[in-house]
């Protein structure tokens, strides 16, 4: 079975899966975390490391703790619109070491006790699905399904999690999209780097004002109206993260879509507007996707 045609087949089982523990709550009975201290922390990634600019381009993975436990994973996509979700063959996990102790989870994801997956499909995304490492690989049978949070990102809390007391949580996130010749993934951190370490502390919350919460997007249109003008290179062929880093530096904001094309996948077919244009609008980024013909 080829990679691309095993990343479909995985996509199918977990669609299921999703499907099968729609409405499944966790078991509040066995609760440890009475309380917690607040706190929320946001970790940034490149945002233009994606691979060939295909896959779901990570830019931020914003977390928070509130004072009842309560957790909140919100990872960011630098290369679509806030509010904009995934498409077909698109997939964002979320990996948690809930434990502090690589050796008891998944040791390519430096210990991942749980993993959260959001699946893209034709018309709304499979909403965040739970899933446990078995020592084998993670398991999502009778997954317990998440509160969505933004594009990608997902609600629980400490006891969902398993999380036994305090500790630093070991976070990190993958995205990844199967396309016409391959996988093409995005990491944040990269493989082989630390995760990132957001610490929990269980006990009564102090008195105070909670963590401030990741800003909310701004309405449609209206970033698009206060945004400054820029002048659109001509990024045609080029690399697509090349071309979006071009495109920041003279201050236009882009997101990507991709189109089958004779072009190497990665290489950039189009933009609109084309280059040379002034504009305030976002650019959309035409990306090769390759094309199936031999």
């Amino acid at each position: 079975m080829s990679s691309v045609a095993k990343s479909r087949w995985q996509i199918a089982v977990l669609a299921a899966a999703a499907v099968a523990a729609a409405g499944f709550s966790a078991d509040d009975a066995d609760a440890t975390c009475p309380s917690s201290m607040p706190v929320a922390q946001s970790f940034a990634d490149d945002p233009f490391d994606g691979e060939l600019g295909l896959a779901p381009e990570i830019a931020t993975v914003d977390v928070s703790l509130g004072a009842a436990c309560e957790l909140s994973v919100a990872p960011r996509l630098a290369d679509r619109a806030d509010t904009a979700g995934l498409i077909r063959d698109e997939i964002v996990t979320t990996y948690i070491d809930t434990d502090g102790d690589p050796a008891t989870g998944d040791p390519a994801s430096s210990g991942a006790d749980r993993a959260i997956r959001v699946v893209g499909q034709n018309g709304a995304d499979l909403p965040p699905a739970l899933g446990t490492w078995t020592g084998a690989g993670f398991s999502f049978a009778d997954a317990p399904i998440l509160p969505l949070v933004g594009a990608v990102g997902f609600a629980t809390t400490l006891d969902q999690l398993g999380v036994p007391g305090s500790t630093t949580l070991g976070i990190r996130v993958a995205s990844s999209w199967s396309g016409l010749l391959d996988v093409y993934d995005d990491f944040a951190p990269e493989p082989g780097t630390p995760s990132f370490a957001f610490a929990v502390t269980f006990g009564a919350a102090p008195a105070g004002p909670p963590p401030a919460a990741p800003p909310a997007p701004a309405a449609p249109g209206v970033s698009a109206q206060r945004r400054q003008a820029c002048t659109v290179p001509d990024v045609r062929r080029l690399v697509a993260t090349t071309a979006r880093r071009r495109l920041a530096r003279v201050g236009c904001s882009s997101r990507v879509v991709r189109v089958r094309s004779r072009l190497k996948p990665g290489r950039v077919v189009s933009s609109s507007p084309r280059g040379g244009t002034r504009t305030r609008r976002t650019v959309v980024v035409r990306i090769s996707e390759g094309s199936a013909r031999p």
